[in-house]
């Protein structure tokens, strides 16, 4: 008995290393959040305004030095501008340009970027503030010269405003002050963010001057915060994050987005393993009563969803998740 055995010791040992091997994790997906606050058309259609705002982001190789956080010039530049074109009124484009982002050493031209026509088509044009990496050096000057000429030739120079994020470190040269008063005489108004330590010059920071000199970062109250809350393996919170901030990575499997509004939006979704997933959320609380508008944004390029509106007078219990239709199929976006 003990000889048949024997023989059939070795297969018992497989069947019980693959019984008790620990099931294969699935990959989590990553969901983040873009509010873009504004007034409706509503508000706007008495006081037409398509004069462009212009984010001018800087990506020379000095935003590779970190700040006194251990935090790179670039990053706080890069969450800074986003923050800003998040606030653009809804209806206002927007235009990105960039300085030292192509690839070369060299000094080089400004780089023209995304354009957003309203608040709704801004998603690209933040995933690109996102992907800039600091490769080169370029001209601050001459920076501001490119964006007035293009401006000026578009027909939109009077009543534009250009907002430059910079630690102000030129390594090509060119007289940054005559360049700045070009631009204000042709009717645009300048803002510059300064990121860093670098002292900003006195024509780009003079209380009667060229440009107004707005603070690098926003106070944390400023923000608005959002958490993931998921099915599997037990109901509770994945994890939180900040709208226009870095991805939540979530188990796989059903789950809710909740966005700290005012009421709370709650987007229920499916999110597939090892895709990205951004909820665009457009909020305008100024209305009476205010208007909430949702949806899933594509990365792949494929059309937007439609706009789904929240009824912000409704009560919220906290048990009612808003589900897009189709959303275990199409909301992995």
């Amino acid at each position: 008995m003990l000889r048949r055995l024997l023989p059939l010791a070795p297969l018992a040992a497989v069947l019980l290393a693959v019984a008790c091997a620990s099931p294969r994790s699935q990959e989590p997906a990553r969901v983040s959040v873009e509010l873009l606050r504004g007034f409706s058309a509503e508000e706007t259609k008495l006081k037409p305004q398509n004069a462009p705002v212009v984010v001018l982001l800087d990506a020379t190789t000095s935003m590779l030095e970190e700040s006194q956080h251990q935090t790179p010039l670039h990053v706080g530049a890069q969450r800074a501008a986003s923050r800003f074109a998040n606030r653009v009124e809804a209806l206002r484009p927007v235009w990105l340009f960039t300085m030292g982002s192509g690839a070369t050493d060299a000094c080089q031209p400004t780089f023209r970027g995304a354009r957003a026509t309203n608040a709704a088509a801004r998603g690209p044009l933040l995933e690109e503030i996102r992907q800039q990496r600091p490769r080169g050096e370029s001209s601050l000057a001459r920076a501001l010269d490119s964006v007035r000429g293009e401006l000026w030739r578009s027909e939109v120079l009077l009543g534009s405003r250009v907002v430059v994020f910079t630690d102000v470190g030129s390594e090509c040269g060119g007289d940054v002050c005559a360049a700045a008063a070009k631009l204000l005489e042709g009717g645009a108004r300048l803002d510059v963010v300064a990121i860093g330590d670098r002292r900003v010059p006195a024509c780009l920071r003079e209380p009667s001057g060229l440009a107004e000199t707005l603070p690098p970062t926003e106070t944390a109250d400023q923000l608005t915060h959002y958490r993931i809350e998921v099915e599997r393996p037990e109901r509770m919170v994945a994890g939180c994050s900040d709208a226009g901030g870095l991805p939540v990575a979530v188990p796989a499997g059903p789950g809710t987005v909740v966005v700290e509004l005012d009421p709370p939006l709650r987007v229920g979704a499916y999110f597939a393993p090892g895709r990205r997933h951004v909820l665009q959320v457009l909020d305008f609380p100024s209305l009476s009563p205010p208007r909430r508008h949702w949806r899933w944004m594509p990365i792949d390029g494929a059309t937007p969803a439609p706009l789904t509106e929240q009824d912000t007078e409704a009560p919220t219990d906290g048990a009612a998740d808003a589900t897009p239709a189709g959303a275990p199929a199409e909301s992995g976006t």
